[in-house]
């Protein structure tokens, strides 16, 4: 490791020891969730907090760790700073702002408003058309099959009560949808951050057609990457700072 790879190892470092984290709201206390047990190579997705995660074939169980481990640890410490739902765009800076620190090369986020092109707009089918326009048709493919696998849970169910919990409140909306694929050990993620605002509530929102005029959506998408030689380093630190909350925050999904 030369002198400026070691420094930025150490200078993540510190910033993890700093870190504060969310703690879990009282309703999700008796979800029962598995956490993360990734194995190598295996198509997957999970949810994680309030993000959605998928994985095309290919990727290490070490990498799928990595990246469902850093971005709830950008999510929790982000809502610990800031309201996940009142302060989204702070919330969203601070979030970045972790995921750089550790270790992910990512542009600041450009959020646009999304148009509808007809009278509603149908969350998962806006999803996954933005996130088209960065993501392989393997990325697509798994992602659909993410949002069909958690379609077709009960309501009831940990995994929707928790995503629906941490992704939205009251009209307002914060939520990420990414897909992540590996080439020669190197991790790279097609992110797609989202929030809105809206008159129309449900709680299946990623299935519910709202009313075009009813909601606004914004949105961004990003190709970011993980550096190891920053993250690696800092691996069991960050596990440690998360202590068990990837038991509380992330379970997988049937695909």
């Amino acid at each position: 490791m030369n002198v400026n790879v070691n420094a930025n190892a150490n200078a993540a470092a510190a910033f993890i020891d700093q870190l504060e984290l969310a703690e879990p709201l009282p309703e999700l206390q008796a979800l029962k969730l598995s956490g993360a047990s990734p194995q190598d190579g295996k198509k997957s997705g999970y949810v994680d907090d309030g993000s959605v995660v998928s994985f095309v074939a290919g990727v290490s169980a070490q990498n799928q760790s990595d990246v469902l481990n850093s971005t709830l640890l950008a999510q929790l410490a982000a809502s610990k700073k800031y309201d996940r739902f009142k302060d989204t765009e702070n919330w969203y800076k601070f979030y970045l702002d972790v995921l750089s620190n550790i270790g992910w090369v990512a542009q600041a986020f450009k959020f646009e408003q999304f148009t509808a092109s007809g009278a509603t707009l149908k969350m998962d089918k806006a999803i996954l058309k933005i996130l088209a326009a960065i993501a392989s048709k393997n990325q697509i493919a798994v992602v659909t099959a993410t949002l069909k696998g958690l379609e077709e849970l009960a309501g009831s169910d940990g995994r929707i009560v928790l995503l629906d919990t941490q992704s939205q409140n009251a009209g307002n909306g914060n939520f990420q949808i990414s897909s992540v694929a590996e080439s020669g050990g190197k991790i790279a993620m097609s992110l797609g951050t989202f929030y809105f605002n809206t008159k129309q509530q449900n709680t299946r929102f990623l299935w519910f057609s709202f009313n075009s005029s009813k909601i606004r959506l914004f949105q961004d998408a990003e190709d970011i990457t993980l550096n190891d030689e920053v993250y690696g380093p800092n691996r069991k630190k960050i596990i440690d700072k998360l202590g068990d909350n990837a038991k509380k925050y992330i379970d997988e999904i049937e695909i």
